[in-house]
């Protein structure tokens, strides 16, 4: 028989098998551990275009990085390449096999967000004014929490080539409740002369007690030439109730050519048959001589 050529460097071939998704359990968000309500908001030189008090809404998200994993299993598969007959031989080739199957886990965790928006009118930008708004945040573990305020507006540009003086963007204030004096979170210098419109934020990080209740006001205050247009306010607090979920499992394999195998020649049945009844008259003969 003529033989097809034994390749003589290793054959590598890989096949995607599977690249859906796994079917895995979710865990329900935990009971949010901190509660955040707006109880009261104050204006000074300006007025608001929503209601004085803003429910705050609750979001679920997910945390953070993910990890994966992989597994290898290693195999050795026969294929024929050309069955024998009964004159000729065959041919049969033999590969390694290599299966590597990688899981994708996500890293998740539950995580409270409060948020307020507030449209703004400023009907005369002289003068400073401000608003202040007070919360109460309820906890039920101990966690640190973090505030951000962020104020937009316009002003009148200066045009003055001899150094007119421009307004002072605003600035952010805290305090606890019941607490007479304010912190300064940070003061802004003057606008610039090329731009009328900003955007000018302050953050607050705060630890808070488990069953605890804590009081706290924000203020911001803009200066004379200064328009408020908007002002917005959110809360977060650190990931907790941590679990993972698999995201995909995907598996790969690989098959390398290791060597080839020659399969002797098989019989027809006709000639198993024809053996069989030569043996058959071989046995009859010995019998009858023994007699």
């Amino acid at each position: 028989m003529s033989f097809k050529p034994v390749i003589s460097a290793l054959l590598a071939t890989a096949a995607w098998l599977s690249a859906s998704p796994a079917a895995a359990v979710v865990a329900a968000p935990a009971t949010p551990q901190v509660n955040v309500e707006m109880t009261a908001v104050e204006y000074n030189g300006l007025t608001s275009d929503t209601p004085a008090f803003i429910s705050p809404s609750t979001t679920y998200t997910v945390a953070t990085d993910y990890s994966t994993s992989s597994v290898t299993t290693n195999s050795t598969i026969r294929r024929v390449w050309e069955a024998p007959t009964e004159t000729t031989a065959g041919l049969a080739y033999l590969y390694d096999v290599a299966e590597t199957t990688t899981t994708v886990t996500d890293h998740m965790a539950s995580y409270d967000h409060y948020s307020w928006g507030q449209q703004l009118n400023t009907p005369d930008v002289s003068g400073t004014k401000y608003v202040t708004f007070s919360a109460t945040i309820e906890s039920s573990a101990m966690t640190s929490v973090w505030l951000n305020v962020y104020t937009t507006g316009s002003y009148t540009p200066a045009s003055s080539p001899f150094g007119a003086s421009v307004p002072a963007l605003p600035s952010f204030y805290f305090r606890m409740a019941g607490e007479s004096s304010w912190t300064l979170l940070s003061a802004y210098g003057s606008t610039s002369a090329e731009s009328s419109t900003f955007g000018t934020e302050a953050s607050f990080g705060l630890k808070v007690l488990d069953g605890s209740t804590t009081h706290i006001q924000f203020a911001a205050v803009a200066g004379n030439g200064i328009a408020l247009d908007a002002l917005s306010v959110s809360m977060g607090q650190g990931y907790y109730n941590p679990f993972d979920q698999v995201r995909s499992v995907t598996t790969t394999t690989t098959e390398t050519l290791v060597g080839a195998e020659v399969l002797a020649p098989v019989p027809e049945p006709e000639t198993y048959a024809l053996f069989a009844a030569g043996l058959l008259f071989v046995v009859m003969r010995l019998r009858n001589r023994n007699r």
